[in-house]
């Protein structure tokens, strides 16, 4: 072989040196312990959007929520030892999923079942980032409000038109303006996106998205209000599926009052 082709050095970029080496994030031993720094034959893992993982600890008959960088884990559930069938006990789990209400689906192998556990349906409304997208895409296309007022306390003057404002002015912030203008939105505003918020206007204009109003003055119930549109919208689409009514119901428009909403709103619904 040396003998037919000539072996060359490919270079500093390709051959830079250095090897991959796995690191380790979780667990310390491998004997059966039942310590919280421990794990013996973790056989299902999954994470969740704040950074932590879950991991089926199939021996020490429990579930561990680690997160990287942490010398312990938290143990969720599961009591190590003898099997049985008494609530919260696993024996050799294996499977785990998780819900849109964050309830943890564990297959108990060992006692023939899948339990559910709730582990913390706040956090994991919070996290739901795609459903956050929607419903600031829905905002955006639809605010709740047309505009908000402000009132001037000093005299100003506007950068780039140069229009002399005075105290005691009053300033119209038209919600529905800014969230179309497409000076300001990289997607098209006329398109109902849900996935901007991921990508290419993640990092929009702070004050072109402000359905809840913006300052000292923002609508102090906006938190309660998001998080009441999440646990709604969650339960439902576990009940049924909705579908699209069709253009001639859902063509477009709205109607402008003291609140913004569609003309018309067509959907269906399927029951399981």
């Amino acid at each position: 072989m040396l003998q037919q082709v000539t072996y060359g050095d490919g270079g500093p970029k390709v051959n830079s040196g250095g090897h991959n080496i796995p690191i380790t994030i979780a667990g310390q031993t491998r004997k059966k312990d039942q310590s919280n720094g421990s794990l013996y034959r973790p056989y299902d893992i999954i994470g969740d959007n704040n950074g932590f993982i879950y991991i089926a600890d199939m021996i020490n008959h429990r579930i561990v929520r680690w997160k990287e960088g942490e010398t312990q884990g938290e143990v969720l559930c599961g009591i190590s030892g003898e099997s049985g069938n008494s609530t919260y006990h696993l024996d050799r789990p294996k499977s785990l999923a998780f819900d849109v209400l964050g309830n943890l689906y564990v297959a108990d192998v060992g006692n023939s079942r899948v339990q559910k556990f709730t582990i913390n349906s706040t956090d994991y409304l919070l996290s739901e980032i795609y459903l956050d997208c929607v419903i600031n895409e829905t905002l955006r296309f639809y605010p709740v409000a047309q505009a908000t007022c402000r009132t001037l306390t000093v005299d100003d003057r506007l950068p780039e038109n140069n229009v002399q404002l005075y105290k005691g002015d009053t300033v119209v912030i038209p919600f529905n303006t800014l969230a179309h203008d497409p000076r300001y939105w990289s997607i098209d505003p006329e398109r109902f996106v849900p996935e901007r918020f991921l990508d290419e206007d993640k990092n929009h204009h702070p004050y072109v998205f402000i359905p809840f109003g913006g300052g000292h003055r923002q609508c102090i119930g906006q938190d309660l209000a998001r998080f009441e549109l999440k646990v709604i919208i969650a339960r439902m689409l576990q009940q049924v599926t909705f579908g699209d009514g069709g253009p001639k119901v859902n063509s477009g428009g709205h109607v402008i009052g003291l609140t913004i909403t569609p003309k018309n709103v067509g959907v269906t619904i399927e029951f399981p």
